[in-house]
């Protein structure tokens, strides 16, 4: 007979790494049935009570006395075996807490608090010290009951805890713990239906028109929601309450799923395949039928057909009773996607990402759960979804930052799919027209499996890239000839020089594409109207009090906006330092590039999508809807229009600045900028009308700007790849930052040093080289002063394990409030 596993290993919900190891719970025998690896548990914890998450079961435990489970807060677990392997493998590759690592598989909404509170149980009979009477008359003015956080701002926020102990030891309060309600729940609504024949209910209601139109509906259209049935019949509640008493209609409550809108719409064209795509998806399918975990690098040319290669796969997928996630890099692209993929999959297609409302994330996550939905597309945390029978994953423009996430833990959704494929038995396809010089290199080397889409579809031309010397271009005596193309001045800006973005050439191409009444997308990686603004008497430049960068002109509100911590103040009207009037604006963001436009082209729409316009709920979709629908129109944009945007009456894509990431102090500058300037052209002439490029750049004579002229990947790549291979950057190490952050100056440079010299004793000399401790790149985000180290490695293994067993030697315990540290591997940028 098998031991029953009465023993749950359970994670604490603590962000704290030293208590980030797995402790063991007893199961009580009634709550044995209701245990699972991914339940959520209350837990006693020291003195308190916990959140826990169960990420195994046992018959015994080493540990001598065994405290039991309280509560079972989930009915259904919230995650696998299987996801608990993949968060356990993020947790020590990426260097976070195990706790940190779950939380990413926790439903959206579902994260539970304890929530401890505080009750008066007795009068004092005694004196009471200052302190204690405080304590209790706040607790009195609040009901007698109240949560201890609302009892501490009642106090002045003061460390009120020693004193509550002291009144429970006394009898006078009680401490108890509740489980916060989780933010989101199942969403229901009341259903009417039939209950018996039309033709006999219609024949007893000749003269009640109203109802008879209420069972006509309800016989159509079947049970629906009493609101959309009064709606639709115009009819009025006390209609339907009749027949619910006449014994014509019942009602009922029914769970209702918050579907997501849908802005486009797509007709399915089973297109007949390229002699590539063919080839492509032959092998794919091959792993899939075999059920080998292989990767695949899909290096294809903008335009050449991957997103068929995908669906063709995904369709084999799902035959074979396995399902399937598709990653994308931008929320902006996921109307398209999913457009796409639900003409062809139909309703078995679900959507991921931060845009939705929690309440749509959670309905999303539950029907993935419950098998509803067999292929979800999103953004990074898709590769979380709760599929089962997983078969292959797709991870489209696979080399792009924004599938690395920013705060712990700091992962890569693209490595995370390759692990998550390697356990559930999946294959992987990355797609990308410009690959990671990581995944083309270990494709060279066998680690992944090379397929190539040489040419576009239907035999299109790629577009013809024309590259503007804006070092020329600023010394031509008069630009636009034909009309100047500048801001006027203003009253609220009278000291505003007259200035333009447009080479020649470009407003030329854009003359052209307007005349012709087809569309063009203007590219531009900056927001804001101007970089930033400058006194040309004294080269005074306002910068951020929080932050090492200077701040952002916003004509909109007439002000200056720190794009890092949201500092904003009044523009100046005259210099701060020397009093001058003379305030310039150089550089243009995509509020001055807008501004230029509707100057020049006033009938036209100017439609801008960057961070300030697309803060709000499906803002991406509804504009992409807008310039889909215009007849002719220009998109200007940040990087969110940048790549995977598929709209075949493009015809020109100008690219107004070529250099902003060109000479950032990172390894990765040239790589960025070769790899957004080749997606960025990718998204002209992608229907049956030739695209053209225009690039305006002050350093024509670059190797990524000539790269990107030829057409060349491979170009860029030689040289690109024999840089890093000199230099040991990846692929040939890996790379980890250990970044450190204060209010204080000094503290920082003293514990980036600490922790550079307990490094350095490790006596690993032979396999890991150390840059710093230096300045970060910008020294000061948010009031915090920077400064950090960068390791490199050909032995990552050993030196995480090194990181993880001194992390706690970095900081000594008199430090721990005044400095922090981050550690990212694989960082995507050194800034």
């Amino acid at each position: 007979m098998l031991q029953e596993k009465s023993i749950a290993k359970v994670i604490v919900d603590l962000p704290v790494r030293e208590v980030d190891r797995i402790f063991d719970y007893e199961i009580p025998a009634e709550f044995i049935p209701d245990v699972s690896v991914g339940s959520v548990v209350l837990v006693p914890f020291g003195s308190a009570k916990q959140i826990g998450y169960v990420i195994g079961l046992t018959s015994h435990s080493e540990v001598e006395k065994v405290l039991p489970i309280e509560a079972v807060v989930n009915e259904k677990p919230v995650f696998s075996e299987r996801m608990v392997d993949l968060c356990r493998w993020i947790a020590e590759y990426y260097l976070s807490t195990i706790n940190e690592a779950l939380k990413l598989a926790v439903p959206p909404g579902y994260g539970r608090k304890i929530i401890q509170s505080v009750r008066i149980t007795g009068q004092p009979e005694g004196n009471l010290t200052t302190r204690q009477e405080e304590v209790y008359d706040a607790l009195k003015e609040l009901g007698g009951n109240a949560q201890v956080s609302i009892l501490r701002e009642a106090c002045g926020r003061k460390d009120i805890m020693p004193i509550i102990k002291r009144l429970s030891a006394a009898g006078l309060v009680e401490r108890y713990y509740e489980v916060e309600q989780p933010r989101v729940n199942e969403l229901t609504a009341q259903y009417a239906f039939l209950t018996g024949s039309l033709e006999e209910a219609v024949t007893r209601l000749k003269r009640a028109p109203k109802q008879k139109a209420i069972l006509e509906h309800l016989f159509l259209r079947g049970g629906m929601p009493i609101s959309k049935l009064l709606n639709e019949t115009k009819s009025t509640y006390l209609s339907l309450r009749a027949l619910v008493k006449g014994g014509y209609v019942k009602i009922e409550e029914r769970e209702v799923n918050r579907d997501p809108s849908f802005y486009f719409s797509q007709e399915d064209n089973l297109v007949e395949l390229t002699d590539e795509q063919q080839s492509a998806v032959s092998q794919v399918v091959d792993a899939i039928e075999s059920g080998f975990n292989t990767v695949f690098l899909l290096q294809g040319v903008t335009g050449s057909g991957k997103t068929e290669v995908y669906l063709r796969s995904i369709q084999k997928a799902l035959e074979k009773g396995k399902s399937a996630i598709v990653l994308v890099p931008e929320i902006a692209l996921t109307a398209q996607v999913v457009a796409r993929f639900r003409a062809r999959f139909g309703e078995t297609v679900a959507v991921l990402h931060s845009g939705l409302s929690i309440g749509e994330r959670f309905d999303q996550w539950r029907g993935i759960r419950d098998g509803r939905y067999r292929v979800v597309v999103g953004a990074r945390s898709a590769i979380f979804a709760p599929l089962s029978n997983l078969g292959i994953i797709v991870v489209d423009e696979e080399h792009e930052a924004s599938y690395k996430q920013g705060k712990n833990p700091k992962y890569n959704a693209r490595e995370v799919a390759i692990k998550r494929a390697e356990l559930e038995g999946a294959c992987v396809i990355l797609g990308s027209a410009t690959p990671s010089l990581e995944s083309k290199w270990r494709s060279e080397v066998g680690t992944y499996k090379p397929l190539f889409l040489r040419k576009r579809v239907q035999q299109r031309e790629l577009p013809k890239i024309e590259i503007v010397d804006m070092r020329k271009e600023l010394n031509k005596k008069e630009l636009n000839k034909k009309e100047p193309c500048k801001i006027e001045p203003s009253k609220k800006e009278p000291h505003k020089r007259e200035y333009t973005v447009f080479s020649q050439l470009l407003r030329q191409r854009l003359d052209e594409t307007i005349a012709a009444g087809e569309k063009a997308i203007l590219f531009i990686n900056r927001r804001g109207f101007s970089n930033f603004i400058l006194c040309e008497d004294c080269g005074f430049v306002p910068r951020c009090r929080y932050c090492a960068v200077s701040l952002t002109y916003h004509s909109i509100n007439h002000s200056l906006r720190c794009h890092h911590c949201n500092f904003a103040a009044k523009a100046l009207d005259k210099c701060l330092r020397c009093g001058s009037h003379q305030i310039k604006y150089p550089g243009a963001g995509t509020q001055r590039v807008e501004s230029e436009l509707r100057r020049l082209y006033p009938e036209v729409q100017i439609i801008r999508m960057d961070a300030d316009t697309t803060s709000r709920k499906d803002a991406h979709q509804k504009r992409l809807t807008k310039f889909s629908e215009e007849k002719s129109a220009i998109l200007l944009g940040t990087q969110m229009i940048a790549k995977g945007l598929d709209f075949p009456e493009v015809t020109l894509v100008g690219v107004v600045n070529a250099d902003t990431a060109l000479h950032l102090p990172d390894f990765r500058a040239a790589e960025r900028t070769f790899q957004l300037l080749m997606q960025v052209s990718g998204r002209a002439g992608r229907g049956e009308r030739p695209g053209r490029v225009v690039i305006q750049t002050y350093s024509p004579d670059s190797y990524p700007i000539r790269s990107v002229l030829n057409c060349g990947y491979d170009e860029f790549y030689r040289q690109e790849i024999e840089f890093r291979r000199e230099l040991n950057y990846p692929p040939f190490s890996t790379i980890i930052r250990l970044l450190f952050s204060s209010r204080e100056p000094k503290t920082v440079v003293e514990i980036a040093k600490r922790s550079a010299e307990i490094i350095k004793s490790s006596n690993l000399e032979e396999s890991l080289s150390l840059i710093g401790p230096s300045p970060a790149p910008i020294l000061k985000v948010k009031g915090d002063y920077r400064w950090h180290v960068i390791l490199k490695t050909q032995d990552g293994l050993t030196v995480r394990h090194l990181l993880e067993d001194n992390f706690r030697r970095f900081i000594p315990r008199n430090y721990k409030d005044k400095v922090s540290v981050s550690i990212d591997v694989d960082p995507v940028w050194v800034l």
